[in-house]
């Protein structure tokens, strides 16, 4: 076996070991608070359309959306996928 090789084996181990402890962390239901300190930041939901929209607060306590044009415009890359359940 060549150092390549040797190499490439080693980083997929060590791979699929975090990924198997980030799976384990990742529960489709969740019975913790999750906060949003950042008040420029929300949580992002698509439209059946297809549309994004960002929904924040205001200091009133009322729900705000924005329209999320077509760049990210800071979000962030983590995406959950349907399964994903908030209680």
């Amino acid at each position: 076996m060549s150092i390549l090789s040797e190499v490439g084996a080693i980083l997929r181990e060590k791979f699929l070991e975090h990924k198997a402890l980030i799976d384990t962390k990742l529960d489709a239901q969740s019975t913790q608070d999750i906060e949003i300190t950042d008040s420029t930041k929300g949580i992002i939901l698509k439209s059946p359309s297809g549309k994004r929209f960002r929904i924040t607060v205001n200091d009133d306590g009322n729900l705000v959306k924005q329209e999320v044009d077509g760049d990210n415009n800071g979000i962030g890359d983590m995406t959950i996928g349907e399964d994903f359940i908030i209680q």
